[in-house]
């Protein structure tokens, strides 16, 4: 065992399965031998004692056959085809020659089928002289021959015959028993290797899970201890497999680990101490390098950082006395600030009183441009409806046109009908006269009707030019009235602005103002805590010996 526990656990694992896989072939091997062994005792039963006593019945019913066959012959007569008959029988006393070889193969040696041998020898010839008397047709002798020799001889036959199948049942029931016999035989063994091959694989099992499972616990409490900060852990598991070498390398670290946090905490301790010229005995290995590095680092940056309070606490006690002086001349600076701070409050207030009266104006200029912009506004949307009425009176001067022409076309229609009245008139003599009167009227009438349309023509050729020129007026008006408008918005916003600026102004005056205030509560202030940092000074010039004399009790490189 010794030696198996300080084999590799593939090793391990390849043994246990060999010995497994031996005792399997092994029971395979038993299982086939017992297979065999009970194939053979079949055989010999089949091959033996069954086929003897199967030969022994077929020979005893061939000689039943013959002497049924002798007797239906004889018996019959005529009317029995003898030759079949007695092609029968010799066919009959061929199987018992194939039997008889048969059985002396199946049976050698054996006292019994040499009585039988014997036997059919002696029926032989009482048999043939049946045969022959049969054949010539004696059946009366024939049964005579049948019943005095040939039928005492065929019993004994029979009776040999009866003891060779008692015989091969016996001798069956033995091979049978001895085949029953072999079957438990391998079935036991069988069965005992089964259970010793269980057995084995249970304890092999048992033994492997054992072996794997126990080191790998220890190296996992060892573990979980680690995790939790327990350095002081110990394995007990020894062994040359893998498991073995794990928990060898799970000691080095443990080892490692131990030296690592001792050398902290000495580092650690020399620190708190005092001790900034430490330097670790252990040499750090792989990515613990980094934590040596660190400790060197934290006690260079301690004995750096040391020398520095030293030395600041040295600039700190020489400061401190300027800072002192300084405290006074600021105490008095801040004084005379006080007194220019009240001045300048006093000038502040009043360019917060013109900045305030500026805003106002802005305000109210800001309302009237406002109305004079709405007026604006309104007078464009009148031009607009003005230019609007002229652009219609166009159009109405323009239809006036269209009229004057269709009475002026009328006038010369008239006339034109006026001469032709005044021709049929003349035409008619006396009696026209009066039409031709008339027709003269007509034709005067036409020619002033044509004379005054002539002249509206003309005034609403004027008219249109008139209003023409009273268009385009309007158009430059309205256009200078958008201008207006325009402008007036510009200016209105900028008036908006300049108020809003003012206002901000003011607002920004009166935050001056109070910032003044605040300045001149500070620099009161500043006076008072300039005298408090004279006293604070010296103070500190008494702590700054202080620090001195704490920094000389570290040890520095």
């Amino acid at each position: 065992m010794r030696k198996m526990k300080n084999m590799k656990i593939g090793k391990k694992l390849m043994v246990s399965y060999g010995i497994i896989i031996i005792f399997y072939i092994i029971t395979v091997i038993v299982s086939l031998f017992g297979v065999y062994n009970v194939s053979k005792s079949l055989d010999v039963f089949y091959n033996k004692a069954f086929t003897a006593s199967y030969t022994a019945g077929n020979l005893r019913a061939s000689v039943q056959r013959i002497g049924r066959t002798v007797l239906s012959i004889a018996t019959e007569g005529v009317n029995v085809d003898r030759q079949v008959q007695l092609d029968e029988i010799d066919e009959i006393l061929g199987d018992m020659d194939t039997n008889l070889t048969m059985l002396k193969e199946q049976m050698p040696d054996n006292d019994l089928v040499n009585q039988l041998r014997e036997a059919l020898k002696d029926q032989k010839q009482p048999r043939e002289a049946v045969i022959e008397a049969l054949k010539n047709g004696n059946d009366e002798e024939a049964i005579s021959l049948y019943g005095s020799d040939y039928e005492p001889k065929a019993e004994k036959t029979r009776e040999c015959l009866e003891e060779i199948t008692a015989y091969s049942k016996v001798n069956a029931e033995k091979y049978l028993d001895r085949g029953h016999e072999v079957r438990k035989q391998m079935t036991a063994v069988i069965l005992v290797l089964s259970i010793l091959i269980l057995m084995i694989t249970v304890a092999l099992c048992l033994y492997i899970t054992k072996e794997i499972t126990e080191p790998v616990s220890e190296v996992r409490e060892a573990a979980k201890n680690l995790a939790e900060g327990k350095l002081q852990v110990r394995l007990k598991y020894q062994s040359e497999d893998e498991l073995g070498e794990l928990a060898d390398s799970f000691r080095e670290t443990i080892s490692a680990l131990n030296d690592y946090v001792s050398a902290v905490e000495a580092g650690l301790l020399a620190v708190g101490n005092g001790k900034l010229n430490y330097h670790p005995e252990t040499a750090f290995k792989g990515d613990f390098v980094a934590l040596g590095d660190a400790m060197e680092q934290i006690t260079g940056l301690l004995n750096r950082a040391i020398m520095q309070i030293a030395c600041t606490a040295d600039q700190v006690a020489g400061g401190s006395e300027q800072v002192a002086n300084g405290a006074q001349i600021l105490s008095q600076g801040a004084t005379e600030q006080a007194g220019s701070m009240e001045e300048l409050a006093a000038n502040i207030n009043e360019i917060s009183d013109s900045v305030k009266s500026n805003a106002n104006d802005a305000v109210m200029t800001s309302k009237k441009v406002d109305e004079v912009s709405r007026l604006v506004t309104r007078s464009s949307d009148e031009m607009k409806a003005m230019v609007q009425a002229i652009l219609e009176i166009r159009e109405n001067s323009s239809a006036i046109g269209g009229i004057v022409k269709e009475i002026e076309d009328i006038a010369f229609q008239t006339n034109i009908l006026a001469l032709n009245a005044s021709v049929e008139a003349a035409r008619a003599g006396e009696a026209g006269r009066g039409f031709s009167v008339v027709a003269s009227e007509v034709r005067h009438l036409a020619a002033k009707t044509r004379e005054a349309s002539g002249m509206m023509a003309r005034l609403a050729a004027q008219t249109t030019e008139k209003v023409d020129g009273g268009t385009e007026a309007a158009d430059k008006t309205a256009r200078a009235l958008d201008l207006v408008v325009k402008g007036t918005e510009v200016i209105g916003t900028m008036v908006d602005r300049i108020s809003g600026a003012s206002v901000r102004q003011a607002d920004s005056i009166i935050q001056i103002r109070q910032s003044m205030e605040m300045v001149s509560e500070i620099v009161q202030g500043n006076s008072a805590t300039a005298e408090e940092s004279a006293a604070s000074s010296e103070e500190l010039s008494a702590q700054a010996q202080v620090l001195k004399k704490l920094v000389e009790e570290f040890e520095l490189s």
